[in-house]
């Protein structure tokens, strides 16, 4: 991220040490929100705000992508669900309140 002539890294504390981290969007208040791959090998989404980082996950879900933020820094949310049932997958997309 590169903010008044300073570029920091953005990685989530847990995230691997070769990170898979995407940055999708930032909010108008400065919040950076995005998805990353941990050292649970899971994806997880999260927000970045003033320096706090944390992690979003949709409990019962697994591999959340964070498509977008908006201005009261809500974040819509995909993640997958893969069903008991052969070739059945959930597809939850919906907001959550402000993460931070």
């Amino acid at each position: 991220m590169w903010k008044d002539g300073v570029f920091s890294n953005i990685q989530p504390p847990d995230s691997l040490p070769t990170p898979f981290v995407n940055a999708a969007k930032i909010s108008n208040s400065g919040a950076v929100v995005g998805s990353y791959q941990a050292e649970d090998i899971q994806g997880h989404g999260f927000a970045l705000k003033n320096g706090t980082y944390t992690k979003i996950d949709v409990p019962g879900f697994s591999d959340p992508t964070i498509l977008a933020v908006n201005k009261f820094d809500n974040i819509l949310i995909q993640a997958t669900q893969i069903s008991q049932q052969v070739g059945k997958t959930v597809l939850f997309k919906g907001f959550c309140s402000a993460a931070f």
